[in-house]
């Protein structure tokens, strides 16, 4: 797998494993935070509100509820300079690829600088998907669940307590789906709230692989369950109480069994380092005195400031907590309840793309590859909207819905701001491979030039479009580019220095 945005840290230490399949034991640094990958093989053979000082980093776990910068739980990142990777493939010997972060992942941040809930530097970002997995027999019950893997999956339906799913595809009997959640419970009784659902579908996404992330129990020398299934491996112990990821090959989980045979086993180290706040957010799945399990994993409150002051921990609850493990435990200084944030949970900046409109009022659009539904007497506009176009810069706040983002406010802005994420659509045009620049222009051969383009090779991430290929990447085709903007906001032609996304497109600007 290639890497998207620079090298990782890898310190390696072999570590024997009986198998043909035998690799190394391997040590993520991630910020602060230790990521452990413990390479195994198959059994079959084959943020918050004070600051860290300006030297430090710190690690966000959560979901992204916001773009401009990156918004995980409220903590906002700024991610024009980070490498955005995911790891995707059935062995450990495959590295990170390029990707791209959608409303609704569950990710981990490496961050430097200060940070708090208006500002962090994002060095890092990692998609870190909770399910990769087929839809088993008896597909979505009358409850909104369904099984992956042996997992229960709740599809969130919109509600004041908690964000909806957002469900990018239905999901059905026997269709392979990433899904991106928050876990409550134990054992039989471990379920899956879904911030995110979509389908895998070949060649736009690689199917030859299952993913499955959870806290281990009743581990022994070679096995361990997630709820209700068994993982063997072979390797490295692992022991009880560990927060893993299991990759396997697409033909690695027996359903009937319920036995999942892993080629790599990722063990996240719950520690955290000196001086170094982490932000964690998820779903409250059981209340015990002072201790709490959000998104499985233990958090001790009793000396944590409540945000809101009266706030008391509920099961069910979305929250955030900032501290640090300790032993294993997050002792949180603060725990934030979500559940209030709901009508500006989520937020989005960026251009207008599919606007749609009732004369002129607008019912619709989409920023960031988002739906925006705007419903008059609900949706509060401030601006110029009446005359808003495709390519408007807007503000966007709301609620997230199955099918999107229901706004609460939109503001139309005049014009666009030095370094904030926009996009530009048209046909690229002067594409040269050695200085990795291309033009972008309104139409196909034309001289109406929109963009000046540059990309980087080791950090820019190209969607349905082979970089490599010249077949695939080169003058003519049909793009939207989306990056900070570098250029005066009033020039005519736009200036993209570090752009992070270059998508195929369909649609004519």
């Amino acid at each position: 797998m290639s890497d998207r945005h620079g090298p990782l840290s890898i310190a390696a230490a072999q570590a024997p494993l009986s198998s043909p399949r035998a690799s190394a034991l391997r040590a993520w640094q991630l910020g602060l935070a230790a990521l452990a990958l413990a390479v195994v093989s198959a059994c079959g053979g084959g943020g918050g509100g004070d600051g860290v000082g300006s030297n430090g980093t710190g690690v966000s776990s959560g979901t992204v509820y916001g773009f401009g910068s990156v918004i995980v739980d409220g903590v906002r990142f700024d991610d024009s300079d980070a490498l955005v990777q995911v790891l995707e493939g059935p062995d450990a010997s495959e590295a990170p690829v390029l990707t791209e972060v959608k409303l609704g992942h569950r990710t981990l941040i490496e961050a430097s600088g200060v940070i708090d809930e208006n500002g962090g530097k994002a060095t890092r970002i990692e998609v870190e998907p909770t399910l990769i997995g087929v839809v088993e027999a008896g597909g979505i019950n009358g409850q909104g669940q369904f099984t992956v893997l042996g997992q229960t999956v709740q599809i969130v339906p919109a509600s004041t307590v908690q964000s909806a799913t957002l469900l990018i595809d239905t999901p059905a009997v026997g269709d392979l789906v990433e899904v991106h959640a928050t876990r409550s419970g134990s054992g039989a009784s471990l379920r899956y709230s879904a911030t995110r659902i979509e389908k895998r579908v070949a060649p736009a996404a690689r199917t030859d692989f299952i993913r499955l992330t959870g806290i281990t129990e009743n581990a022994s020398t070679s096995s361990f369950n997630i709820g209700g299934v068994r993982v063997n491996y072979t390797g490295s112990p692992v022991g009880s109480g560990q927060l893993v990821t299991v990759f396997a090959g697409s033909d690695g989980y027996n359903a009937a069994g319920k036995v999942l045979t892993a080629r790599a086993v990722r063990v996240r180290a719950l520690v955290s380092a000196v001086n170094r706040d982490d932000y964690e957010g998820g779903v409250i799945g059981s209340v015990s005195g002072n201790e709490l399990q959000i998104d499985g994993l233990r958090v001790n409150v009793a000396n944590a400031e409540k945000k809101p002051s009266d706030y008391v921990a509920a099961v069910g609850d979305y929250v955030r907590v900032k501290g640090r493990f300790s032993g294993g435990v997050f002792v949180a200084t603060e725990l934030r309840n979500r559940r209030g944030d709901v009508d500006s949970l989520a937020e989005l900046t960026g251009s207008i793309a599919r606007l749609q409109k009732n004369g002129s009022i607008i019912t619709g659009f989409s920023v960031r590859d988002t739906a925006v539904t705007v419903t008059a007497g609900t949706t509060t506009l401030s601006g110029d909207c009446a005359n808003a176009t495709n390519g408007t810069f807007v503000e966007v706040k709301g609620r997230v819905i199955a099918s999107g983002l229901q706004a609460t406010r939109v503001d139309c802005k005049s014009l666009e701001t030095v370094g904030a994420v926009v996009e530009r659509k048209g046909y690229v045009k002067n594409l040269n491979t050695t200085a990795n620049t291309f033009d972008v222009v309104a139409t196909l051969g034309g001289t109406d030039t929109v963009a000046r383009v540059r990309y980087q090779p080791d950090r820019t991430y190209f969607r349905s479009i082979d970089r490599t290929d010249p077949n695939s990447w080169k003058d003519g085709i049909l793009v939207e580019v989306e990056g900070p903007l570098s250029s005066d906001p009033a020039a005519a032609v736009a200036s993209f220095d570090k752009t992070t996304k270059v998508k195929l497109e369909t649609e004519s600007p």
